[in-house]
């Protein structure tokens, strides 16, 4: 029996391997010597493939390309194609043998089905070795990981600061150099393989450790300490003020915003990339460890002119009647989350406005031109044209903020913000009573 038209070896990783298996070798010939050897692949496939004669090995890096067909110039890289010496030995880069392997066209031609499995062909003339992993670089690593993480090519671009085709270009480069395909790429969507499921936890704890170790030789440098914390747009208010006051406790201290949702600081904060975040902690993964500071009365925005906007306060269940924007899910699950299960608490399930928005300042120009309402805390209402704030009652709702980091971070710098915010939140009263709502 063969796979994809070529005998394979015996191995636990191929459906074939129970049935005998006719030598390559005595079957087709790879031609004479100066016979032009090509290695294509279909679009998806990767590796490092070498050919092994006597005179010595020839590599051949290559990408996606198309099946039966020369590669394209523009999404394939060819670093050499010789002839191939008489009886020469394929070598695939690791298991992931998918492709065609052209000895040459008609009589001798030596093809792998795209449907080829996993599985060592070595009756087949095609040995799969262990593969050394070379020139994987930080920025690979950093690239593949937003990738993952934004599941979006272009946001994940976005993100890195360098255009979409770079970015792409790179994570095609690692995959290449790890032998396996990491990603599954459609024109729709981007997902990850379990290869690349299982070496983004890897990834991730590279980058951290390497972001460590700069840390560390900064501080025995005696170079100015730094602080990474996360931030979103509602929390304007509470966050510049408690980091405010831990830079007035370490004045050489040289603090970092980055501002992300709250799933991704959660992301963060667990792969070091982050040291203090701030959100709301009902979602924090293990590993999380979190404060909270303030509960921040809940209410509704709604235009000007709107029937609401001459009520002290809005009821709860007044909103069943009035289409409500959500945030976006990715990057504010947690608050979407609190907005419907108020909602249901009094008795209804939100309508929800069909669109999304990323920020306070985009939502307000929705709901200022009518199409919705917005529910949205207290201490983000500023400066919000052509809008009005009015609390929720019936019952009230309160949001909680928490300072977020990692639990095993017993750093001077990350104790200090999380005091400073305990002691705020007593200073102004940002805590709620005790008969106030919970979380």
């Amino acid at each position: 029996m063969s796979c994809g038209g070529i005998s394979c070896a015996r191995s636990s990783n191929c459906p074939s391997s129970r049935s005998p298996k006719p030598s390559l070798r005595s079957t087709a010939s790879p031609g004479p010597i100066g016979s032009p050897t090509a290695v294509y692949v279909p679009s998806g496939a990767y590796g490092n493939a070498k050919y092994l004669g006597p005179s010595g090995i020839v590599t051949v890096l290559v990408g996606p390309g198309r099946c039966g067909a020369p590669p394209d110039p523009s999404d394939q890289e060819v670093v050499d194609v010789a002839p191939a010496p008489a009886g020469f030995r394929f070598h695939g880069g690791g298991e992931w043998v998918i492709g065609l392997l052209a000895a040459r066209s008609g009589p001798g031609s030596v093809n792998l089905s795209r449907r080829t499995p996993p599985c060592r062909l070595l009756d087949a003339g095609l040995a799969v070795p262990a593969q050394k992993v070379g020139d994987v670089e930080l920025r690979q690593l950093r690239y593949f990981v937003a990738v993952s993480e934004e599941l979006n090519f272009g946001r994940a671009a976005a993100r890195e600061h360098i255009v979409q085709s770079a970015l792409s270009q790179q994570v095609q480069r690692l995959e290449r150099e790890l032998g396996v395909r990491l990603l599954e790429r459609t024109t729709h969507y981007v997902a990850l393989t379990s290869a690349g499921a299982a070496f983004l936890v890897e990834a991730r704890q590279i980058l951290a450790h390497v972001e460590r170790a700069a840390q560390v030789a900064r501080t025995a440098q005696g170079t100015s300490p730094a602080l990474r914390v996360g931030i979103i747009d509602a929390s304007y208010d509470s966050m510049p003020q408690i980091l405010h006051e831990a830079q007035a406790l370490y004045p050489d201290l040289v603090i970092h915003q980055v501002e992300a949702g709250v799933p991704e600081q959660y992301q963060q904060l667990v792969d070091g990339r982050l040291d203090v975040g701030i959100g709301r902690a009902a979602l924090a993964p293990s590993g999380v460890a979190s404060q909270l500071f303030r509960r921040d009365r809940l209410g509704v925005l709604v235009p000007r002119g709107h029937r609401f906007a001459d009520l002290d306060a809005v009821p709860v269940e007044a909103l069943a009647r009035e289409p409500l924007l959500l945030a976006e899910e990715m990057k504010a699950p947690e608050f979407n989350q609190f907005t419907v299960e108020m909602c249901r608490a009094a008795g209804f399930t939100p309508t929800v406005y069909q669109g999304t928005v990323d920020s306070i300042r985009a939502a307000s120009t929705l709901v200022a031109q009518g199409r919705c309402l917005y529910c949205v805390p207290a201490s983000c209402i500023s400066a919000l044209p052509g809008t009005i704030w009015r609390p929720l009652t019936e019952p009230a709702s309160f949001y909680p903020w928490s300072i977020l980091w990692r639990a095993d971070d017993d750093s001077d710098h990350v104790r200090a913000v999380v005091a400073c915010a305990r002691g705020m939140s007593e200073r102004l009263g940002w805590l709620v009573t005790a008969d106030q709502p919970a979380e």
